[in-house]
């Protein structure tokens, strides 16, 4: 049967733009040629289960309280490279003008060359026929290979309880899976329908120190055709979103949530990082930062 699907923008991210008529699930192949192929078969058989939810719990006793995934953890079971884990994430914003700056501190800090990053980020949220309870996934298509990627993320819900409220950094829940090439036309299938969608431009930085941390810098941009990544726009002109992220696991969180936290200061003359949404803003002493780490040659200094 032909299943419609609309496309729902985000009211801070797309109120200039009008959403664009529905679309039929079999018109809508994936957005990169260049990944097209025929959906696997065993995917469809395994993915089709009873949806079932499950709390993940860091340890006993754990002051940070319980971790819910928010997803249907038997979703992504029918591949071997799914993986469910927990992430620390801060976030921050800083104007595309000390962008330059930043990157010379990342470079001196990190010591490592820095990644390209263009990503097409489509949100998908669930039908009412897959169950009361909503779920929404993102489908990551990583541009910035020669070869487009796939990649199904779900961001589950953040560690609860008072230990959780007196940290800056935000704990949660995240389930990854490499994807087959046809894996949106796969997702408008099975009930899901697609929400928003979004560029992300820019670069990041992958290194060890404390843990293992991304610093992931980049203008999110809007698209006021389905899919025209070629003629993004940027959402907000001029400020681009800093977020840093670390991997983690029950037993080891405390010490990853250290090594951000420190790691975060190195930054702080530049940009203010904390619980991605509680972004506090522009930097007052960004600007004179930025002109003495490029006056003094940045990454020589370090």
């Amino acid at each position: 049967t032909e299943a419609q699907t609309s496309l729902r923008h985000a009211p801070s991210l797309f109120a200039s733009t009008p959403p664009p008529a529905g679309l039929s699930c079999h018109l809508l192949p994936s957005p990169h040629p260049a990944t097209r192929s025929a959906l696997p078969v065993g995917l469809v058989q395994r993915t089709c289960e009873p949806p079932a939810r499950r709390v993940l719990r860091p340890s006993v006793g754990s002051p940070l309280g319980e971790l819910d995934p928010g997803f249907p953890v038997s979703f992504l079971r029918s591949t071997s490279s799914n993986r469910r884990r927990m992430e620390c994430v801060v976030q921050g914003i800083i104007e595309t003008q000390h962008v330059e700056a930043l990157e010379v501190l990342l470079q001196g800090l990190s010591g490592v060359p820095k990644e390209r990053v263009r990503v097409h980020e489509l949100c998908l949220k669930s039908g009412p026929n897959l169950g009361v309870v909503p779920s929404e996934v993102r489908l990551l298509c990583d541009l910035a290979q020669s070869t487009p990627s796939w990649t199904i993320r779900h961001v589950g819900g953040a560690m609860r309880g008072a230990g959780a409220e007196q940290i800056s950094v935000l704990v949660r829940t995240i389930v990854e899976s490499k994807a087959s090439k046809n894996v949106l036309h796969y997702f408008y299938t099975i009930g899901y329908k697609l929400d928003h969608e979004l560029l992300k431009i820019g670069f990041a930085f992958r290194f060890q120190r404390g843990a293992q941390i991304t610093v992931t810098v980049t203008s999110t941009n809007k698209m006021s055709k389905l899919h025209a990544t070629d003629e993004a726009v940027p959402v907000t002109p001029g400020i681009q979103l800093v977020e840093i992220t670390a991997p983690a696991a029950a037993d080891n969180y405390n010490d990853v949530v250290s090594a951000v936290t420190a790691f975060c200061e190195y930054l702080a003359p530049l940009l203010h990082l904390s619980k991605p949404g509680n972004t506090t803003g522009i930097v007052p002493t960004a600007g004179s930062a930025a002109a003495s780490l490029m006056s003094s040659g940045g990454v020589k200094t370090l």
